[in-house]
C-alpha cells in the first residue's frame, strides 16, 4: 500500500481532480480525472510519470486552477519503463501497483537488475 506521505498534492483540476505523488527516488505521478483526461469522461482516470526537481518544492507555489506543466518543480517524463506516453482509462485500483513501480525506479528511471 502507498503511505499517504507520497501524495504532496490532491487537488480540483479542470471540473476534475489532479493528486501528484513524490517518491524517494525523485519520480512520481500525476493521476488525474477530468474532461480532457483520457477516460475522464467515463470517470476513469489518467497517470503520467513525472520526475521530481531536486530542490524542495515551495510551500507557497500556488497550483492555482490551470494544469501547469512547467511548475518550477515537476516534468513529464516519457523515458521509463513504465511508460513512454500517460496511461489512461484507468480504475482507481491499477492506479497504486503503477505508483509502486514507480517507487521502485533507480534515481535514473530505470530497474535496478537483480
Amino acid at each position: 500500500m502507498i503511505d499517504s506521505k507520497y501524495l504532496v498534492v490532491d487537488r480540483p483540476l479542470w471540473e476534475g481532480r489532479q493528486r501528484l505523488y513524490r517518491f524517494e527516488n525523485n519520480f512520481g505521478a500525476s493521476v488525474v480525472r477530468h474532461y480532457g483526461s483520457y477516460g475522464g469522461k467515463e470517470g476513469l482516470w489518467e497517470l503520467a510519470v513525472i520526475k521530481w526537481s531536486e530542490e524542495p518544492r515551495d510551500p507557497d507555489y500556488d497550483f492555482g486552477d490551470a494544469f501547469d506543466p512547467g511548475a518550477p518543480d515537476w516534468r513529464l517524463v516519457y523515458d521509463t519503463p513504465i511508460t513512454d506516453d500517460v496511461i489512461g482509462w484507468l480504475e482507481e485500483s491499477e492506479i497504486e501497483p503503477i505508483l509502486l513501480k514507480i517507487k521502485s525506479l533507480n534515481k535514473y528511471g530505470q530497474f535496478d537488475e537483480e
